[in-house]
């Protein structure tokens, strides 16, 4: 996908989680926030730094983990879509419901787990959504 914008972010933290890449993407028409496994403590690292906060396009963090997607950083993206990537019946229990409800406030949750693979589009007067099992 050709960008207008793409800007990396490495969070200088300890745990192997925070220091995920958080790649922000933005376009004239709609913005997406990949954001890697962060937890909590990234997220409010995240939150410090210049730049946009709300994006159309928000991957939940960390598999929808109960350790991410805290309230203060669901509200500040506030998405039209969050995607949560995560394994059918995986060993984690990801995505926490918690969690869930949480993006709920916000956006429509997309999950792997019930819609398989997810594509989005950035286009001119919309977000487009494709996932392989259908809508």
């Amino acid at each position: 996908m050709l960008c207008e914008g793409v800007r990396v972010l490495a969070p200088p933290l300890h745990s192997r989680n925070d220091r995920s890449l958080i790649v922000e993407i933005t376009r004239p028409t709609g913005a997406a926030l990949l954001t890697g496994d962060m937890e909590e403590e990234a997220e409010r690292w995240w939150l410090r730094q210049p730049g946009p906060k709300r994006f159309d396009i928000v991957k939940v963090p960390h598999h929808g983990s109960k350790t991410s997607s805290s309230d203060a950083f669901t509200r500040a993206t506030a998405p039209m879509f969050a995607v949560v990537s995560a394994g059918r019946n995986n060993r984690f229990g990801h995505p926490n419901e918690s969690v869930v409800s949480r993006w709920t406030r916000w956006a429509q949750v997309v999950s792997t787990q019930n819609s398989g693979a997810v594509e989005f589009s950035l286009e001119p007067q919309h977000v487009r959504l494709r996932t392989s099992r259908g809508p």
